[in-house]
């Protein structure tokens, strides 16, 4: 019985909270083991599905479920206090919720429970009685929840209320050196966030305890001594997430994270401008990294992470124009600066995730040595760039993928227009490719249809996804037909996705993609913007 419960959870596991959602009213064993997923991560759980308004009130009755759950012991301290909570605490729901948590979210549930007390309409006589039920509920859960072992100190969701101040969010929050169990589960902690405005007694406490945080996720960022110091405690860190929209200085930071540079696997910075690339190449376990500079992580930008379920951006993108010969000059000696900086071999590097307004001159020549010293290891490249990089360097990248990564399975990537016809190159040497993202420069327009012929012939067996942005670029009918009877023939799973722009989606085309439509060949995607970008 219990290896058929780790079967189902295990099972359950892949899938996401709103599938989950359903299969707890399948019947009661899929029920009983599908509650203890979804509520590992309640409030993110919701986050997901809510928006901001909604959230308030889901949250809110989260932590409601986690105050019938207390001991009756708990429930007597919070009415002998003179707290008056406006819902009956008498009553034991069917599960033991608590139990479940593995992430706790100590602002949501602050806020909540600032929301909760909204009868007191003076903010700081809320204050108390919020310290004596977050007292009750962290002494419990901590004592209750065997697989709690992270903390969120990250702002929460907009309340329909006023938020509780946040000076007093954190020396609340001190209360919990004096909970029972809580310095050992400090102690044990392997996942923890917090923001740049997070008070620094409070960051540094926890840095005193907790040594082996293995996740750090960091928001809002700017240089703070409790962060540092958290940072340059930990033993064995190895996945850093920095969400930052606003510019600040966090030389420090950066500088804490590179100490850690032995252990790190994985590092994401979201939104924040300054990308020092050296960071990257000082970390010989690297797996993954992703820098991402103005584009906000909403809802729609997720769903654009898998393109095989694909959705489409529309961005335009300016002309390359040649730099002057002062700012060329400026940038050739900030180039050698970042040129003397050694890279480590990265031969666990699998993906690289850049999206950048801006790609500057002195970090050019630095991507390209960081792709030569993976030795072959990279299998996701992902590289958008607003402002259009140089066909030089442009040439060179692409080249290098080309040579250097022959276990390539994805590739989105501007690439200048002479280089589509280099593209066979790349079919030829990167033979495990699954999806492929290209699209040009609307410099000038060609006639690629000797390459869509040529294309054809060297097309990977196991491609699942070709996107070839033709907006800018023109071929013949009998072309397409050639590759996609290519396709029928070398692939070795069908269908293909295949994405082509509804300029040129005209009837002859549309009966010809609709007959290997309905042979099983291609599924097709169309482009219905004047310039869109799909990225992965």
């Amino acid at each position: 019985m219990q290896s058929m419960q780790k079967l189902y959870q295990k099972l359950f596991s892949f899938l996401d909270s709103q599938t989950l959602f359903a299969t707890t009213r399948v019947d009661r064993v899929w029920c009983i083991n599908s509650i203890p997923i979804l509520w590992r991560e309640p409030f993110i759980t919701i986050s997901y599905h809510e928006h901001l308004y909604n959230y308030t009130e889901k949250a809110l009755l989260i932590v409601k479920i986690y105050l019938s759950c207390l001991p009756d012991e708990s429930k007597s301290i919070i009415k002998n206090s003179g707290i008056n909570i406006p819902y009956p605490l008498d009553g034991t729901p069917t599960f033991n919720y608590s139990s479940f948590l593995h992430n706790l979210n100590y602002l949501v549930l602050s806020n909540s429970l600032y929301d909760l007390i909204s009868y007191e309409p003076n903010s700081l006589l809320r204050i108390k009685p919020c310290k004596i039920i977050i007292q009750e509920l962290l002494k419990f859960l901590i004592s209750n929840s065997s697989g709690l072992r992270s903390i969120d100190l990250t702002n929460p969701l907009i309340s329909k209320g006023s938020p509780m101040p946040l000076k007093y969010l954190g020396k609340s929050f001190m209360n919990i050196f004096s909970v029972p169990g809580a310095n050992t589960f400090i102690s044990n902690l392997q996942s923890f966030s917090c923001t740049g405005h997070s008070p620094p007694e409070l960051i540094y406490s926890i840095s005193e305890m907790a040594k082996r945080i293995r996740s750090l996720g960091l928001q809002d960022l700017q240089d703070n001594d409790g962060i540092i110091a958290l940072i340059n405690a930990q033993k064995e860190l190895k996945y850093v997430r920095i969400d930052s929209y606003y510019p600040s200085d966090i030389s420090q930071i950066y500088s804490a994270l590179k100490s850690q540079s032995n252990s790190l696997c994985k590092v994401s910075i979201i939104g924040h401008e300054r990308f020092l690339l050296d960071l990257f190449c000082q970390c010989p376990n690297l797996e993954e990294f992703i820098f991402i500079h103005d584009r906000p992580e909403d809802k729609d930008y997720d769903d654009l992470v898998h393109p095989l379920e694909g959705k489409i951006q529309v961005r335009d993108r300016p002309r390359y124009r040649q730099p002057s010969n002062t700012r060329t000059n400026i940038l050739s000696a900030q180039a050698q600066l970042h040129a003397s900086i050694p890279i480590l071999n990265l031969t666990k590097l699998r993906k690289m995730k850049i999206h950048q307004r801006l790609f500057r001159t002195e970090h050019r020549s630095m991507l390209i040595q960081l792709i030569q010293k993976t030795q072959g290891s990279l299998q996701d490249i992902d590289f958008d760039f607003i402002v259009p990089l140089d066909p030089g360097f442009s040439k060179q990248l692409f080249m290098t993928i080309c040579s250097e990564c022959p276990n390539l399975q994805r590739l989105n990537i501007q690439i200048h227009n002479d280089l589509i016809t280099q593209v066979t190159r790349l079919f030829d040497n990167c033979e495990n490719l699954i999806e492929i993202h290209l699209s040009g420069s609307h410099d000038d327009t060609r006639d690629i249809t000797n390459t869509i012929f040529k294309i054809g012939k060297y097309l990977p067996k196991n491609l699942q996804l070709f996107d070839l942005n033709l907006q800018f670029w023109t071929y013949s009918l009998s072309s397409v037909k050639s590759f996609l009877s290519q396709c029928y023939e070398k692939l070795n799973r069908k269908p293909l996705i295949y994405v082509i722009h509804i300029r040129f989606f005209k009837q002859e085309l549309k009966d010809l993609l609709d007959q290997y439509e309905k042979k099983g060949v291609i599924v097709v995607k169309t482009r219905k913007v004047a310039y869109v970008d799909l990225f992965f």
